[in-house]
């Protein structure tokens, strides 16, 4: 009895010692939680106008780079930069093609390694129109091959004309104008010949005191930049019989675009056609509205016989066409003009 007392009282140590040990054995570390994946970086797109803030063009540039943003959802950041001032107008085009800027918006005529582009002032066709026809595709390619820049589509829209001839002389009839010095840009500079206008090349910001000091007789302009820019206050009279469509043009850095994820290049390239369809209303309302508040601000409409007015647009179009049948060959020329008029 006495030797069955102490093996239990042995057997009560010894299961307290286990018990005890087993109490003040640490629990065994959790596996550590995997290291969280960093999250993507936002591709980032710089880019720049010809022209300022406040134009209607800038403007419209400004409200697609707000349609892509908003829909990348920050997959995809275009970063609008600036204007002229942050790059000049006439170093914008090399800037994309080499790459020091991403996307710009400039008018066709700044691109003078493309010829061809200037057929989107006289194009007959609706930006619409020239997708359906293939003339979209075209110009693709064309800028591909000779600029190294991906053309996306128009920077607006607009199916009015929408240039007029700005003056301090009242006229009747467009011979008058011969022997008138007008500021120009190679865009015009064909139609101003035509019409014996002496043509002298100074920087838009120059137009407001130029006409001031009596430099320069006129100067061609939207009806919007000429009211944004207040040239209605150096200026009396606005030949009334608009020429030419928006030439601006939604170009981006070849390499830059070809790296980007297809479904990237598919937003881009969607946004930029219902861009053309969505601006097409206001930006023929601008140009009425432009129209309108000169003629509120004082500025006087000149208006041609039927007869003078048909010859002054027909000269127009046909300088532009005569010019440029003189940079390209004949078979982009007929190409052209098979794609571009009605």
């Amino acid at each position: 009895m006495k030797k069955l007392i102490t093996i239990s009282i042995a057997l009560v140590l010894v299961l307290a010692l286990v018990a005890g040990a087993c109490a003040s054995k640490p629990p065994a570390p959790a596996a550590p939680a995997p290291a969280p994946k960093p999250a993507a970086q936002p591709i980032e797109l710089k880019a720049v106008t010809y022209l300022g803030s406040g134009t209607s063009s800038t403007d419209a540039f400004k409200e697609w780079v707000d349609r892509v943003n908003k829909r990348a959802n920050g997959e995809l950041i275009v970063r609008y930069i600036g204007g002229p001032e942050a790059i000049p107008a006439t170093n914008q085009p090399q800037a994309v093609m080499d790459g020091a800027v991403d996307i710009v918006s400039i008018s066709s005529d700044q691109f003078t390694k493309v010829p061809e582009a200037v057929v989107f002032a006289i194009s007959e066709l609706t930006p619409a129109e020239q997708r359906k026809n293939g003339a979209y595709e075209y110009m693709v390619k064309v800028f591909e091959q000779k600029a190294n820049v991906h053309y996306l589509g128009l920077t607006e829209g607009r199916t009015i004309a929408s240039f007029n001839l700005f003056l301090n002389k009242p006229i009747n009839t467009p011979k008058e104008l011969a022997g008138l010095r007008f500021r120009t840009t190679p865009s015009y500079t064909p139609f101003l010949t035509a019409l014996g206008v002496v043509t002298v090349n100074i920087p838009l910001a120059d137009i407001y005191t130029s006409m001031e000091r009596g430099l320069i007789d006129g100067f061609v302009a939207l009806p919007s930049s000429a009211y944004d820019s207040k040239w209605y206050e150096v200026t009396k009279y606005m030949i009334d019989h608009p020429f030419y469509m928006g030439s601006t043009a939604i170009l981006m850095n070849l390499s830059r675009w070809n790296g980007l994820p297809q479904r990237l290049r598919d937003l881009l390239s969607e946004e930029s056609k219902s861009w053309e369809t969505a601006s097409e209303p206001p930006g023929n309302q601008k140009a009425i509205e432009g129209r309108q508040k000169l003629l509120d601000a004082g500025v006087k409409p000149i208006t041609f016989s039927t007869a003078d007015a048909k010859s002054y647009l027909d000269l127009a179009l046909d300088s532009r066409w005569s010019i440029l049948e003189k940079t390209v060959t004949p078979e982009v020329y007929t190409q052209l003009r098979k794609l571009f008029r009605k």
